[in-house]
């Protein structure tokens, strides 16, 4: 990812945290895990891309979870929205710190 996608990435995951949240009980520390790579501390984490790969695991299985209930609009739709963003972000994360 060049220095410009870097920045995008950083301004989407920015707007994203400061967004609403989806919380589900298990849920693993993909807030922090987002703030650690705009931070520049991510990179640096020998176990980064597996934390990445269970966090995006986790939301995409959430993803599909809520889809099944989510075709009105409401709490479940919302739901699935959020995670499949953050789902997003974090592949685009995880491609990153390949690339990196």
């Amino acid at each position: 990812m060049d220095e410009s996608g870097e920045d995008d990435l950083a301004e989407r995951i920015k707007k994203f945290l400061r967004g609403p949240r989806c919380l589900s009980p298990g849920q693993p520390p993909t807030d922090e895990l987002m703030e650690q790579w705009v931070d520049g501390r991510l990179s640096r984490d020998p176990l980064a891309a597996d934390k990445i790969e269970a966090a995006i695991k986790f939301s995409t299985e959430r993803v599909e979870k809520a889809g099944a209930i989510a075709e009105r609009p409401g709490p479940a739709q919302d739901a699935r929205n959020c995670y499949f963003k953050r789902a997003d972000i974090l592949r685009d994360i995880l491609r990153s710190l390949r690339n990196g």
